[in-house]
């Protein structure tokens, strides 16, 4: 099996554990500096991992369910009330001015970031491994 072959195996658990981490020690970076900015990475980060669980969770239900109306509608409902929450909650937190916008950008963007990482690594292991294994 190869490193491509098994990318998908445990990739939602890996792009949390990484994107945790990282929101970590680059909040402590930035704590150090402004405290604004840390938390707006880490309610950014906070933000996007729970969006990453939520669409995990909605694609579960889908594929558990198939052909199955109330699965669909269940999953379709929280989907259509994930937006005004996440409208309120951005509203207040950005109208408070306890975070900064553009980390909190950065937090959002970390999920995304940590799975492009992810499958870079994966090809680069691909790649080298196939140069290693010529004669």
């Amino acid at each position: 099996m190869t490193e491509l072959d098994r990318f998908h195996i445990g990739l939602i658990e890996r792009i949390a554990r990484w994107t945790a981490l990282t929101a970590l020690f680059v909040g402590a970076a930035v704590a150090a500096a402004d405290r604004r900015g840390a938390l707006g990475l880490a309610f950014g980060a906070a933000l996007g991992l729970a969006l990453l669980g939520l669409h995990r969770r909605m694609l579960t239900g889908l594929v558990e369910r198939q052909g199955r109306l109330a699965g669909a509608i269940a999953s379709w409902a929280l989907w259509s009330i994930k937006w005004p929450a996440l409208g309120v909650l951005l509203y207040f937190g950005l109208r408070s001015g306890w975070l900064a916008p553009g980390w909190f950008c950065l937090g959002v963007g970390l999920p995304p970031a940590v799975a492009v990482a992810l499958a870079v690594r994966a090809l680069a292991l691909e790649g080298w491994r196939a140069v290693r294994a010529r004669p």
